[in-house]
């Protein structure tokens, strides 16, 4: 009885401090969740830091102040849930403080919306002064809600060391800064980040926005902040090219005042913080701006398009660099060749490193963007532009530079691992330089357009070459009429007396590659406006060194090489179109590859135990060989005009990672009197080259002969031929066996060793023979071969009668076949009848 109460007890117990505990979880529960239904409710739940889960019931919330939230909230619609302002309300809807973290959450529901109702809010009388829908210091989260209607304001504002912004699903549209109002209010944009603020977005929606002077349609990062992008869709924004407005993604410092050009030294003026973005993702599509019309980089940027990224810059439209514009300011802006164009007082090593942005291109693709102007794919403005890879393709540019554009010097774009084909100067813009532009110039200058299909260097353009991870520049074409250069067009070097005053036209020579990145070699050839390159009929040029003149030339590469070396070259710029430089056009300088020591590869002939009189010219190959590929570098000959030596100079040192002297391997051909042997390269690497010398000996050959006979077993036919076969390869050494040399033959003068040093073995087969027969006119043979080398060979032929051929099928009327049918059909009868009774 006791252990039963005592039970119980226990039982009471135990129930008293589940209920407690219960009813202590429900308070719980109930204290971090809550549900509201208007504004006034919203900010009062917003007072109580525990509520961290506030569901909006259906219905518009209209603010009569700014909400402010400090502590960690979800806000989630049920229903369709519309934030506005109160009538007399101007300033910024919401405030995320810095230690806040804040998810606004769409619910399937319906609608979450913030509705800025086309009323401009902003004061004009503050320059700086925005009032956003909100404006965030802490972490906030934004999945599926919309924000529209913003007049003269940014609508969404991340800022401060602290603050990043998340953007996994928005819709940001129909946001703007009318014309009207042009220049009165400037650096905004729909989504914007500043003083260190973090922004990253996923995906979404950012289109129909437009804005004007200095502001960005899309989004605007500076003031070292920083930008992911992974996703999402920007389009249909911009409603000009001549507007003012920067690129629909601004990256840095948009607004000329940030940058102090007129200062001779900039050691005591504080240097811009560097803003970073990365590419990964994403579509930045079909949009206007004056200044880049998808992504404008300025100033001091940090700017990556990895490898890996899938970016898509698209079908964009602007004034300036169509699909990127990279810009630093230094330069004044102005026309090619006016006065106007004056640079920085600054050193511009100095400037740069104040105020210079930084692009780096492994990945993603720029296709189908135009420009008014220069730079249809990408204009350059500054240094630290390096293209490594992507795709930049099919852009247009009405007069330089339809894939890329450099605009002036100073500025200096690396290009690597490039194919530049299938681009077309097809524009019909020509540029008319006058007197008093250049120190060297003579006369005034006019630069055709149809010129430089590939690339295109205006008189202070400057172009260095490197094969070490190059440029292929092949299959460009500058059409008629009055084209020229298909692949590669430059003029005289000239040298602006308002931007170089100390350079003269030497420092703009210009050296072309003599050889492909894997080591093949390019050939170049005069392709001039009156004397276009026809195949077969225009003589190859020599090396184009140090070269101060007007150049228009056609390349062309071996087939076989260019197949190879493709899928190494990771940056691809085809099928773009300007007036003057389809591929790329330049008046600045674009360094092709990498400045690394060159290779040296000397070919040396010796002899050994050969008299004077039986050293006969030779002819070489130096090939290289990388798993199944073998390719071609040079066919060199050595005799004894060059002393039986030959160098080829200005290879590339490495290729696919390898060493090029651990592919090269040489190859004597048309060698029927030596014994050949190949040696090491001794190898010694200088500061600028390293230079490789393969040893090639040459010995007279040990050779022997073969003979070889026929005999006929029956019906001898006129004749047969006799193949020779080296190693059970066949040669092109053919003997015809007939009565007339009583069928006997000998083949003559064969190398007993081959070049590596190891014996021959030589076979015969009659020609025609297969698997030990052979059909000579309508006769058949039975073919079997005796005898060696040393003996020699014996072709036995044995006629065969057509019965052996094809075998008899009978007669009609053969007793025994009739005798078997009969019995067949005797048995089939007898199972019949059988079948039959037991039925």
């Amino acid at each position: 009885m006791k252990n039963k109460y005592r039970f119980t007890g226990w039982l009471l117990i135990a129930t008293f401090f589940l209920t407690l505990g219960t009813l202590i979880g429900v308070k719980s529960v109930l204290a971090d969740s809550i549900t509201v239904s208007n504004a006034t409710e919203l900010q009062n739940a917003l007072k109580n830091p525990k509520n961290t889960d506030v569901i909006l019931k259906a219905g518009t919330y209209e603010l009569g102040e700014t909400l402010n939230i400090t502590q960690t909230v979800t806000l989630k619609n049920q229903g369709n849930v519309k934030f506005v302002r109160a009538k007399t309300f101007k300033k910024t809807m919401v405030e995320i403080a810095p230690n806040a973290k804040v998810i606004l959450q769409k619910d399937n529901s319906g609608d979450f919306s913030f509705d800025s109702e086309k009323r401009s809010v902003a004061d004009k009388a503050a320059f700086y002064l925005d009032n956003y829908s909100i404006k965030n210091e802490g972490q906030l989260t934004i999945n599926g809600v919309e924000f529209k209607n913003v007049v003269n304001s940014s609508v969404i504002y991340t800022t401060g060391k602290q603050s990043e912004l998340v953007i996994n699903d928005i819709n940001v549209h129909d946001n703007e800064i009318p014309l009207s109002n042009r220049g009165i209010y400037q650096h905004r944009a729909p989504i914007r980040a500043a003083y260190g603020g973090k922004l990253i977005l996923n995906g979404g929606h950012i289109h129909h926005n437009r804005y004007t002077n200095y502001s960005a349609n899309a989004i605007y990062v500076s003031d070292g902040s920083e930008f992911v992008m992974n996703g999402g869709l920007i389009n249909k924004n911009g409603q000009s090219i001549n507007d003012g407005t920067l690129a629909n993604v601004t990256i840095g410092y948009g607004d000329p005042w940030d940058f102090e050009r007129h200062k001779k030294d900039l050691t005591q003026t504080p240097k811009q913080a560097v803003v970073k973005a990365t590419f990964n993702g994403g579509k930045i599509h079909d949009n206007y701006a004056c200044f880049g019309g998808g992504l404008g980089i300025f100033g001091k940027t940090d700017v990556s398009i990895p490898a890996s990224s899938k970016l898509v810059i698209s079908e964009n439209a602007s004034f300036y660099g169509g699909g990127i514009l990279v810009l630093d300011s230094y330069v004044k802006s102005g026309e090619m060749g006016q006065p106007a164009k004056s640079a920085g007082e600054a050193p511009y090593a100095q400037y740069y490193e104040w105020y210079g942005p930084k692009l780096v291109m492994a990945g993603g693709t720029i296709k189908g963007n135009w420009v008014y102007k220069c730079g249809g794919g990408i204009a350059v403005s500054a240094n630290g532009v390096v293209l490594l890879g992507g795709k930049i393709i099919d852009n247009v540019a009405r007069d330089q530079g339809g894939g890329v554009y450099v605009t002036t010097v100073p500025y200096r774009l690396n290009v690597k691992n490039a194919l530049i084909t299938k681009n077309q100067a097809n524009g019909s813009l020509s540029t008319y330089v006058p007197l008093g532009i250049y120190k060297n110039q003579k006369a005034p200058v006019t630069l055709n357009a149809h010129s430089g299909g590939g690339v295109w260097f205006c008189p202070t353009g400057q172009a260095e070459f490197y094969s070490q991870k190059g440029a292929v520049i092949v299959d460009n074409q500058a059409p008629e009429p009055k084209g020229a250069g298909d692949d590669f067009w430059s003029t005289k070097r000239l040298v602006n007396l308002h931007l170089t005053p100390t350079e003269t036209s030497k420092d703009y020579a210009i050296t072309l590659p003599e050889y492909l990145p894997n080591g093949a070699p390019i050939t170049y050839y005069n392709d001039a406006q009156n004397q276009r390159y026809v195949a077969g009929k225009t003589a190859p040029l020599p090396a184009v060194r140090d070269n101060l003149e007007d150049l228009a030339l056609k390349a062309t590469v071996n087939a076989q090489a260019l197949a190879f070396i493709k899928p190494e070259m990771t940056l691809l710029i085809a099928g773009n179109s300007a007036s003057k430089g389809g591929g790329i056009g330049s008046n600045g300088s674009v360094v092709f590859g990498e400045k690394d020591q060159e290779l040296t590869v000397k070919v040396v002939k010796k002899w050994k135990n050969v008299p004077l009189k039986n050293q006969k010219p030779v002819k070489v190959e130096v090939r290289a060989k990388l798993g199944q590929q073998d390719w071609l570098i040079k066919t060199v000959e050595l005799n004894k005009n060059n002393n039986w030596q030959v160098t080829i100079k200005h290879l590339p040192r490495i290729y696919h990672g390898e060493k090029l002297t651990d592919l090269i391997y040489l190859k004597e051909i048309d060698n029927k009197d030596y014994q050949v042997s190949y040696a090491q390269p001794k190898i010694v690497s200088l500061q600028t080259t390293v230079e490789a010398t393969y040893d090639v000996t040459n010995e007279l050959a040990e050779k022997t002969a073969i003979s070889v006979q026929k005999e006929w077993k029956g019906k001898k036919a006129q004749a047969v031929k006799v193949v020779l076969l080296a190693n059970g390869h066949k040669t092109d050494q053919i003997k015809t066996l007939n009565a007339a040399n009583n069928w006997k033959a000998e083949f003559k003068d064969l190398l007993v060793k081959d070049q590596a040093g190891q014996k021959i073995v030589y076979t015969i087969q009659e020609v025609g023979a297969q698997n030990g027969k052979i059909k000579l006119g309508k006769d058949n043979y039975q073919v079997k071969i005796t005898g060696d080398m040393k003996k020699g060979f014996k072709i036995v032929n044995a006629y065969q009668p057509p019965n052996d051929e094809y075998p008899p099928t009978g007669e009609k009327n053969h007793p025994t076949l009739i005798g078997l049918v009969g019995l067949g059909m005797i048995g089939l009868a007898s199972l019949v009848t059988i079948k039959q009774r037991r039925i």
